[in-house]
């Protein structure tokens, strides 16, 4: 039996297997392009890459790729020059960028005042940031100090502007639980859940109505996950992980409401029965997506915004509280 196996495989996959790993080259250079970045239409593109890379993480153990490294315990690491010029501090604000960033922030505080808005200036940590051990060790930081780091520096603190910085406590959390997917660029909902708590904390302050959420108040199910960095834009991977997912025990009041406005402009809204709560906007990237479940909760009308051109009109307008 063994020998008809083996018969099989020198006969049929391997011979396979050499075809599609010389054809990767080759249509390199017939298209010119990155590998995974063959364009949407490109006969047997997703097969291709799945296969190449499947057989280069399974069989050969390979644990290098495009833009990201992985490890034997199922970690992938985005290692495109964004992520690693922020790891590793290397492309630190210039005097003049920073003095920009400075009045703009300066600006945004002093407009929010003006409405009698409270601003909360949020920053989530690059999985690279929270998660250093699973890059190599010859990786190294060019600078102690970041760009975070710099605008914390110049930051105004005001009785209504606050940042919340959630380098230290997701470091010293991630011994008890896993806050970032292994197979993802962004934080799970233990993650969420820690940086969740840290703003009820601030909110609570001014709006008695904001409790600061328990492991109590959730049920927490484990479900297969395959993340951003196992999909389409990198490698294609036919692996997964088993990541937490939280679902309120009590019924909230909230519902959400996802359309798409002006230019494809992704507009989600949340609407919450309890009117002692406050009103939000905000202004977003993807690490939100998770967190928009756990902020439906804790205000009773809420508009997220997925760009990065803040609007002084639409705030002026909506009059949120925060």
């Amino acid at each position: 039996m063994l020998k008809i196996i083996t018969s099989i495989i020198e006969k049929y996959l391997l011979p396979i297997t050499l075809i599609i790993l010389l054809s990767i080259p080759l249509l390199h250079m017939l298209t010119d392009t990155k590998t995974s970045n063959f364009p949407d239409d490109f006969l047997g593109r997703d097969y291709l890459v799945s296969k190449v890379n499947g057989f280069r993480y399974f069989v050969i153990k390979d644990r290098v790729y495009e833009q990201m490294l992985s490890d034997t315990k199922g970690w992938f690491m985005l290692t495109d020059q964004t992520s690693m010029n922020n790891y590793q501090n290397s492309d630190l604000f210039s005097p003049e960028e920073l003095e920009y960033v400075g009045n703009k922030l300066s600006y945004l505080c002093d407009f929010t005042t003006k409405y009698d808005i409270d601003l909360i200036f949020i920053v989530p940590p690059n999985k690279n940031t929270i998660y250093p051990e699973y890059l190599p060790t010859e990786i190294i930081k060019l600078n102690q100090k970041s760009r975070l780091d710099q605008v914390i520096e110049i930051w105004k603190e005001t009785d209504r502007c606050n940042m919340l910085d959630l380098r230290k406590v997701l470091i010293e959390s991630k011994s008890f639980s896993q806050l970032y997917f292994s197979t993802d660029t962004h934080w799970n909902d233990n993650g969420v859940f820690i940086a969740h708590k840290e703003l009820t904390k601030i909110l609570a302050q001014k709006y008695p109505s904001v409790h600061e959420p328990s492991l109590d108040d959730y049920i927490v199910e484990d479900k297969k996950y395959r993340g951003d960095l196992i999909g389409r834009n990198f490698g294609q991977i036919n692996t997964s992980e088993i990541a937490p997912f939280y679902s309120p025990i009590a019924d909230t009041g909230y519902f959400l409401i996802t359309s798409v406005g002006v230019w494809g402009l992704e507009v989600n809204e949340s609407y919450n029965v309890n009117a002692d709560l406050p009103s939000v906007i905000v202004y977003r990237d993807s690490f939100f997506t998770s967190w928009v479940p756990f902020l439906a909760q804790t205000f009773r009308e809420a508009h997220y915004y997925w760009t990065y051109v803040i609007d002084p009109n639409r705030i002026a307008g909506q009059d949120p509280d925060v």
